[in-house]
């Protein structure tokens, strides 16, 4: 079967390809901080850089484990970032189990819906409120040697954080 595009157009397109998706990793990391040979590295799974989770990644001939744990941001205060390093890293180690082994997940959700109807005279007003409460238990035994931190960035839009926890594979 014969290609559709002559080999220069097809080198060009590969040539294009590789621009945009090299620039799409490197705007991802923009205002990342990462451990010293660990740039990159995160970055050629774009699965877990952009969703989180965990899985091995190979680069010149090593493996590396990363897990990437990540979280909402809901501000800018200190006690905001000591929040958004501790839940992106329990989410990270989460990944490592469930990478690791089997998960057992609960979920309950509840919607609860109140209205309130007001009437003085000839006027009434009317207010809704919903209420919806959404529990998750999580269940994951597992034995792991924590891996160290190697890096964290934001979003884009600066509405998520991302932890990525990794160690060298023998």
């Amino acid at each position: 079967m014969a290609s559709s595009f002559p080999p220069l157009t097809f080198a060009l397109l590969l040539c294009l390809t590789t621009t945009v998706l090299h620039s799409q990793q490197t705007s991802a990391f923009e205002n990342g901080v990462f451990s010293p040979g660990y740039e990159g590295i995160v970055g050629l799974n774009p699965v877990l850089a952009q969703g989180g989770g965990a899985g091995i990644v190979e680069k010149d001939g090593k493996r590396y484990f990363i897990a990437v744990g990540v979280t909402s941001i809901k501000g800018a205060e200190p006690a905001e970032r000591v929040r958004q390093l501790r839940v992106a890293k329990a989410n990270a180690l989460r990944a490592i189990a469930e990478y690791i082994e089997p998960v057992k997940v609960e979920t309950e959700t509840r919607l609860t819906e109140k209205t309130t109807i007001e009437s003085n005279g000839k006027s009434k007003t009317g207010r809704t409120f919903k209420d919806l409460d959404e529990t998750t238990r999580t269940s994951v035994k597992a034995t792991l040697q924590s891996p160290e931190q190697v890096g964290t960035w934001k979003n884009k839009e600066g509405t998520l954080f991302f932890m990525a926890l990794g160690r060298v594979l023998p």
